[in-house]
C-alpha cells in the first residue's frame, strides 16, 4: 500500500526530564536522580509516533532559534518529517518540565515559548501549499498545545484537503459546538472528557465513562475515545466497543502514553482498521511506551507493534 500521508498542526517542546523516588508533597524538595533534555510536546510527539510506524508526517509548528530547537529539527529529520513548515523564530524553543517518580506517576508543566507564535496565517500557508500542489492528506491530527483559535480555524479549514480530522483534546479546554462537529476522530482522558463535556467534576462524584464517550459521540463528526490509563478505555462510533491493556505491563515512564496511542489509532484508522481494532493495537503502542523512559525515545517502531 501507498504510504499514507499525515498533516500534523502541533507544538514543539524540549523535555528537561527529571526522575524522583516520589512526586514532592507541597513544601518539600526532592533531589533528582537523573536528568535529561530530549525533544518533545505532543504534536511532535504525534508525528515521530506516526512516522515510525511508516507514516509520511509534514508538521506545522515553530520553533526556537536556540539549541532546543535545532535539537527537535535534527531529530525530526532523522524520522523523515517534513519541517518545512515549521517556523524558526527570534524567541525561545518551548519547554516541558517533566518530573517522573518510581510508580511510573509523572507532573508536567509546559511553557510555550515559539509554540505561541503559530498563527492562522502560518496553517493557511501551508493548507494552501497542499492545494495547489493536488496533495490529499489521509489525516490531520492537532492536540491543544497551540493557541485554541488557531487549533478551532485549522479544523474548519482542513476539511479542504483531509477526509478525516483528528483532535486530542489535551491539555483539557472546551471545545465549540461548531469546531467538535468537523472532528471525525476525538481523542480524550477522563478529565478532559469531562471538560470538553462541560460537565463538573466534584469530589467522589460517580462518572460512567460509557455513557460519556455516548455522549461526545453525539457532538462529533465522528468517533469519540476515552482514554483510562491502565483501564484501557471506551470508543463511540457506529457502535460502541471497549479496549484493554495488554496483559504483564509494567510501566516505568507513562509520560508519552497517550501520544503512542493517538499515533497509533490515526495509523491504524487510515490504513483501513475498525477502529475498536486500531484501538486496540493503540493500546499496545502505548504498553510499549511505558516501558522505556522518556516520551519520544519510548515511541515503537512498526517492527516492535506488529510483530
Amino acid at each position: 500500500m501507498t504510504r499514507p500521508r499525515v498533516l500534523v498542526v502541533g507544538s514543539f517542546s524540549c523535555d528537561t526530564m527529571v526522575r524522583v523516588e516520589h512526586l514532592p508533597r507541597e513544601g518539600e524538595t526532592s533531589r533528582a536522580r537523573t536528568l535529561a533534555r530530549l525533544p518533545g510536546g505532543k504534536g511532535n510527539n504525534q508525528a515521530v509516533a506516526m512516522a515510525r510506524l511508516g507514516a509520511r508526517v509534514s508538521m506545522v509548528g515553530a520553533v526556537g532559534d536556540d539549541d532546543e530547537g535545532r535539537m527537535i529539527l535534527a531529530a525530526l529529520q532523522e524520522e523523515d518529517v517534513d519541517v518545512r513548515h515549521v517556523r524558526v523564530t527570534d524567541g525561545s524553543t518551548g519547554i516541558a518540565l517533566v518530573m517522573v517518580d518510581d510508580a511510573a506517576d509523572n507532573t508536567i508543566i509546559i511553557h510555550g515559548g515559539a509554540n505561541d507564535t503559530v498563527t492562522c496565517e502560518q496553517v493557511d500557508e501551508a493548507l494552501a501549499e497542499a492545494r495547489a500542489t493536488g496533495v490529499r492528506y489521509d489525516a490531520v491530527v492537532l492536540q491543544h498545545e497551540l493557541d485554541l483559535d488557531v487549533v478551532a480555524h485549522t479544523i474548519s479549514r482542513a476539511v479542504e484537503v483531509s477526509d478525516l480530522l483528528v483532535l486530542n483534546a489535551a491539555p483539557a479546554a472546551r471545545v465549540a459546538q461548531e469546531t467538535l462537529a468537523l472532528v471525525d476522530v476525538l481523542v480524550v482522558n477522563e478529565h478532559e472528557a469531562r471538560v470538553v463535556a462541560g460537565e463538573d467534576d466534584p469530589k467522589g462524584s460517580p462518572w460512567d465513562p460509557v455513557t460519556a464517550v455516548a455522549r461526545l459521540r453525539e457532538r462529533v463528526g465522528g468517533l469519540a475515545v476515552i482514554t483510562l490509563g491502565s483501564a484501557g478505555g471506551v470508543l463511540a462510533g457506529e457502535q460502541e466497543s471497549t479496549w484493554s491493556v495488554p496483559p504483564g505491563v509494567e510501566a516505568v515512564d507513562t509520560t508519552g502514553a497517550g501520544d503512542a496511542f493517538v499515533g497509533a489509532l490515526v495509523d491504524g484508522l487510515i490504513r483501513g482498521m475498525a477502529a475498536g481494532d486500531a484501538a486496540q493495537r493503540a493500546a499496545a503502542a502505548a504498553a510499549l511506551a511505558v516501558q522505556a523512559h522518556g516520551a519520544q525515545s519510548a515511541l515503537p517502531r512498526a517492527d516492535a507493534l506488529d510483530c
